[in-house]
């Protein structure tokens, strides 16, 4: 069965190493090729996607309603940049974000997310992408540069 040069990638760490079994491994004295992925990524709250990791990381998973983004972003970077949300900077436009009506009595990062809020579930970053040309390795690398907070890979 012919192997399909398209591949999907997960975003949930800094790193992702992937193994394609069957394929020759490449001599270690050669410069690897670079691809630069940070363009056209979805990204969609984990509660509102009701597809498993499995089917999400299949080519050609239909994510075409998720919200666009460039990484690296935050997720509320990636949707006031989408324009889901106002500019968080002008007036008091954060507090009109779901779950940020919280007390000014006490310290915001103290206080549990709300119920309902879109930030209370982990979010899926998502892309596709195709392989630079040149024969497949056995080990591929697919290196971010950088983690706001925490993330699963």
């Amino acid at each position: 069965m012919p192997r399909s040069r398209k591949l999907s990638a997960r975003m949930f760490g800094a790193v992702v190493l992937l193994v394609l079994p069957g394929i020759a491994a490449a001599a270690a004295e050669e410069v690897p090729a670079r691809s630069y992925q940070h363009k056209n990524w979805q990204i969609q709250s984990s509660c509102e996607v009701k597809s498993g990791g499995e089917q999400i990381s299949l080519a050609g998973f239909d994510a075409k309603s998720w919200h666009k983004s460039d990484i690296p972003a935050t997720v509320v970077g990636a949707l006031v940049t989408d324009q889901t949300y106002p500019d968080p900077n002008y007036g008091t436009n954060l507090k009109s974000f779901p779950g940020m009506n919280y007390s000014d009595k006490n310290l915001f990062a103290n206080q549990d997310i709300p119920e309902g809020s879109p930030f209370r579930c982990s979010w899926w970053y998502r892309t596709e992408f195709t392989p630079p040309a040149g024969e497949l390795k056995k080990t591929e690398w697919l290196n971010f540069l950088g983690i706001n907070y925490r993330a699963n890979i």
